[in-house]
């Protein structure tokens, strides 16, 4: 008959390789013949702990949180059976933390640093808390420590990347991106990472290299190929932004992002037609979320006198964003233009009612003034059937196209 120890062996190597189906069932059999071990809990919980973590990534959160709550049941007990179980607290406590557990994740981290304080683990874990609840002062104290106890661990340069960057110290984050690449040189992630920073301080250049690095290691990174696309079309290279976006598209073709910032490239060539098909399909692929599709759409639609196409545009793009200040002052605009001064004036003055202070606020009252002068009571035009002249009017206050990064560094996602 096999021992605990067999089963446990056995176990362990379904659980290498990612059956933690098999790995739950095997480690129950071991703890049936043993079942005052405290590790073999410790084990059957990261299984349910592996299952919950793949499923949420996955989105499937409610599932998810079903398996942490099984883990930390078995985490729970190994730590009543050993109370210096370190490695049961460890993983309990990133099931709290992933469960927005946080006192409860602290007070298991705090356990373990108590339990062994030269071992750089709880200090990490911890220090991956502080950084999750933007405690950045009391991160950087944790992983200077863990790196201090273990200053070989790559994941731990990574972490104080985050939270000197967190802190505004882009300095002394691509000194830490020098360190861990000395640590391993073919790491991809360290070459995005330090791209990036480099973006924030306009190293333009070292930006571009360190993406490409990153993408001779891997070649299929997505990401990296959209920030450099996006680098190149903040300096002008239009044609190696349109080469970058276009292997993004095609290592992951549903990204409504990446299509906009391609059309916008293409709009900047001149290539208006290539630049309509790209905002289009961002809209087929995100049609309640492509504000800025939306409207740099109208701009062409409008240059193109395809009214009703433009005006309807804007219409949706309101209703993703109720209160962005550009899709009144086009609308108000366009209305002004084609003498639909009843609905000019409904459009400008809610400029002014979401923004009393609107930075052009004297060209707003003046447009409104015009509308009102030239407002009658009867035979207000349709928009529908108007048509632009060859000339533009001077009244066309219309906003060109938005510019927009598939992610700035700066400033997040629009």
């Amino acid at each position: 008959m096999p021992s605990a120890r067999d089963y446990f062996n056995i176990a362990e190597s379904f659980f290498v390789k990612g059956d933690y189906f098999r790995a739950e069932q095997t480690y129950t059999k071991a703890i049936e013949i043993d079942p005052s071990n405290a590790f073999l809990y410790k084990c059957r919980g990261d299984c349910y702990k592996a299952v919950g973590y793949d499923l949420m990534m996955n989105g499937e959160f409610d599932k998810a949180w079903q398996c942490f709550g099984m883990a930390i049941d078995e985490f729970t007990t190994s730590i009543k059976i050993d109370k210096t179980a370190y490695s049961a607290y460890s993983s309990r406590g990133h099931c709290f933390l992933w469960l927005g557990e946080i006192e409860l994740a602290l007070k298991d981290f705090n356990c373990m640093i108590n339990i062994n304080k030269n071992d750089s683990s709880g200090y990490f874990s911890r220090a991956l808390l502080f950084y999750q609840i933007e405690e950045y002062s009391n991160a950087l104290i944790d992983i200077n420590m863990s790196i201090k106890l273990n200053p070989n661990e790559v994941s731990q340069y990574i972490t104080r990347i985050d939270i000197f960057d967190a802190l505004g110290q882009i300095e002394n984050a691509i000194d830490d991106c020098n360190s861990a690449l000395m640590l391993e040189n073919n790491n991809s992630q360290l070459y995005f990472k330090r791209a990036q920073l480099y973006r924030k301080i306009n190293n333009i250049y070292q930006a571009i290299m360190d993406y490409s690095q990153a993408i001779i290691f891997t070649p299929n990174y997505f990401d990296a190929y959209v920030r450099r696309g996006d680098t190149y079309k903040k300096i002008g290279k239009y044609l190696e932004a349109i080469n970058d976006y276009t292997m993004g598209i095609q290592i992951e073709p549903n990204i409504a992002n990446v299509y906009i910032t391609r059309g916008i490239s293409y709009f900047n060539l001149g290539d208006i037609d290539k630049s309509l098909s790209d905002y289009s399909n961002a809209i087929k692929i995100d049609p309640n979320g492509s504000l800025v599709a939306y409207l740099n759409r109208s701009n062409i639609y409008k240059m193109n006198n395809e009214i009703h196409l433009a005006l309807k545009d804007l219409k949706k793009a309101i209703d993703i964003a109720p209160d962005f200040i550009a899709t009144y002052f086009n609308l108000g605009s366009l209305y002004l233009e084609i003498k639909d001064y009843k609905s000019a004036l409904m459009y400008l003055n809610k400029v002014l009612e979401i923004n009393p202070n609107y930075e052009d606020k004297e060209i707003v009252i003046q447009m409104i003034d015009e509308s009102k002068n030239n407002s009658i009571e009867k035979g207000h035009p349709k928009s529908e059937n108007i048509s632009f002249k060859n000339n533009k009017s001077p009244k066309d206050n219309f906003s060109g196209i938005i510019d927009y990064e598939f992610n700035d560094p700066n400033k997040g996602y629009y």
